[in-house]
């Protein structure tokens, strides 16, 4: 899980969520709305529909890279860690053969971050 917050972005979120009106829909963005249409992306078009043909663990970790990449950019330590959290959300969306768990860890996922760059 990473926090990609240097000590001034640190800063800057804590004096943002202080005082920006909007501070209570970027968290619900970042808490809410992006889990669920990441996952509904990434686990349940690209995962159960678009690579459902190829073997299975090819296919979570196919995917799990793509989530990684699509959030850094490019190949560095949150690239990494993107990646672990990717393949776990997509063994939980294939053994669940649901969208409920993924988005319920990438929830938390989400939360924890936001509540470690703060502190």
């Amino acid at each position: 899980m990473t926090t990609g917050y240097d000590a001034g972005q640190k800063e800057y979120l804590i004096e943002m969520l202080k005082t920006s009106p909007l501070a209570v829909f970027i968290i619900f963005g970042n808490i809410i709305i992006a889990p669920v249409l990441e996952e509904i992306l990434f686990r349940g078009i690209l995962q159960s529909n678009f690579f459902k043909k190829i073997n299975p663990i090819i296919n979570i970790f196919l995917t799990a890279f793509i989530f990684a990449f699509l959030h850094s950019g490019q190949i560095d330590w949150g690239t990494v860690e993107n990646f672990v959290l990717g393949i776990g959300l997509g063994i939980s969306c294939f053994y669940s053969n649901s969208l409920v768990q993924p988005i319920a860890i990438h929830m938390v996922n989400n939360l924890l971050v936001i509540l470690i760059g703060l502190f």
